[in-house]
């Protein structure tokens, strides 16, 4: 039989990890509102396909969890009520109001930021358009990650108000959409300006990632200095 340490040591990790998982689905979706930014196609592309991984893999692994977690409540607030446990600390931060998921973004209403382009148009104004939809987008998925991850918190702390498996599936499926409608918008409808564009913005993930990918490289070329 599991003791009361034990349990209450499995609580804290599945609530631990019901956390993480909507963090790394909010982490993702900003990582892709920094490629838009960039205006980089390519990167877009990548930040896409390691999303939808990132997101199938939360509804798996968020699905066991939740059961489990309700569980382990049901026995806390059992063995309280009958002065066999202690009782359960209160989790912190998250608010108790719903939030509403941002607006969806499409490619018809991305062609009408700022306003829409009638051809023949002097380039700058194309430019300038580009970037207006390429900020739209982003700021956009800025917030969808933000509402992910406060309705993360809000499900994680009273389970069953938010259903945190349909929360990461239908997140992505906005994120997926507002970066295919960016992809149809600007480098799609305009490729050469866009190309141009590329750079203009570098994704602060991208830097991070090079630093602790050098990191590595050095502990990895010292260690083979020891053993040589």
């Amino acid at each position: 039989m599991v003791n009361h340490f034990d349990a209450r040591l499995r609580l804290r990790e599945v609530t631990q990890e019901l956390y993480d998982i909507g963090d790394e689905v909010a982490e993702h979706i900003e990582h892709l509102a920094q490629a838009v930014a960039d205006v980089d196609r390519e990167l877009v592309d990548e930040c896409v396909l390691e999303l939808a991984d990132i997101v199938d893999e939360a509804v798996e692994d968020s699905r066991p969890l939740i059961g489990e977690l309700d569980g382990l409540r049901q026995a806390f607030t059992s063995g309280i009520r009958s002065g066999r446990m202690g009782t359960l600390t209160a989790s912190a931060g998250g608010s108790s109001h719903p939030r509403h998921a941002p607006k969806t973004i499409d490619v018809q209403s991305l062609s009408l930021i700022p306003a829409p382009i009638e051809h023949p148009v002097a380039l700058p104004t194309v430019t300038q358009a580009m970037i207006a939809r390429s900020d739209a987008v982003a700021a956009y998925l800025e917030e969808l990650a933000d509402w992910v991850s406060a309705e993360n918190i809000r499900g994680v702390e009273k389970l069953g108000c938010v259903a945190l498996s349909q929360l990461y599936a239908q997140s992505g499926r906005q994120a997926l959409a507002a970066a295919a409608a960016w992809c149809v918008a600007v480098p799609e409808t305009h490729p050469a300006v866009a190309k141009a564009l590329r750079g203009r913005r570098p994704p602060e993930f991208l830097m991070e990632r090079a630093r602790i990918d050098e990191i590595v490289r050095r502990v990895k070329r010292r260690r083979q200095l020891e053993h040589a």
